[in-house]
């Protein structure tokens, strides 16, 4: 596995950091690496059903239970998860976001690659289940400002009918319209 140094280097040589604008300090940059290193293990699981009991350490063991039995069941991946923890203000009627910590960086991969399988699992609660990398709030700033401007572009390509298809693939816009060959002869 590659050094903390390397994989920094990495991360600011493609872009993923973007150089600080007027009034941001270096060492918020830092704090941003920092916090990407701490997540990096991490999962953040969405509707995944909450269990009643009162006591928080029970609730806890649930939730590792019910997330390794996702895993086995939905996406046939063993995944042991070292600690869970519901995010956010427990709400009557709504499951809380399930922040899942898991042994290494390879395994939280494995789940993400496995993840797209749970809209298929045998079993139907598991098809609204969704998964994803814990990303920090500079992160999720990020992808909400792309996914608002893929928003934009879908309505204007659907207002011109041009048929191009516009998704998200490694951090960018991009057209993946089919073409057409044509034979000039």
């Amino acid at each position: 596995m590659k050094s903390f140094e390397t994989k920094l280097q990495i991360i600011v040589d493609s872009g993923q950091i973007r150089k600080p604008e007027s009034g941001t300090y270096p060492d918020q940059n830092l704090n941003e690496l920092q916090e990407r290193k701490e997540r990096s293990k991490n999962l953040i699981g969405y509707e995944i059903p909450e269990s009643t009991p009162d006591d928080g350490s029970n609730r806890r063991m649930h939730d590792q239970v019910h997330f390794q039995t996702i895993c086995q069941e939905g996406m046939d991946l063993k995944a042991d998860a070292t600690d869970t923890i519901r995010l956010g203000e427990k709400k009557e009627g709504r499951s809380r976001p399930l922040r899942v910590k898991l042994a290494d960086e390879a395994t939280m991969i494995r789940v993400l690659l496995q993840a797209k399988h749970l809209a298929r699992a045998e079993d139907i609660l598991l098809h609204n289940t969704f998964i994803r990398r814990d990303r920090t709030p500079l992160e999720r700033k990020e992808d909400y400002e792309l996914s608002t401007e893929l928003k934009q572009r879908r309505e204007e390509s659907k207002k011109k009918n041009d048929g191009i298809r516009w998704i998200i693939r490694k951090g960018k816009i991009v057209d993946v319209t089919p073409r057409r060959h044509t034979n000039e002869s």
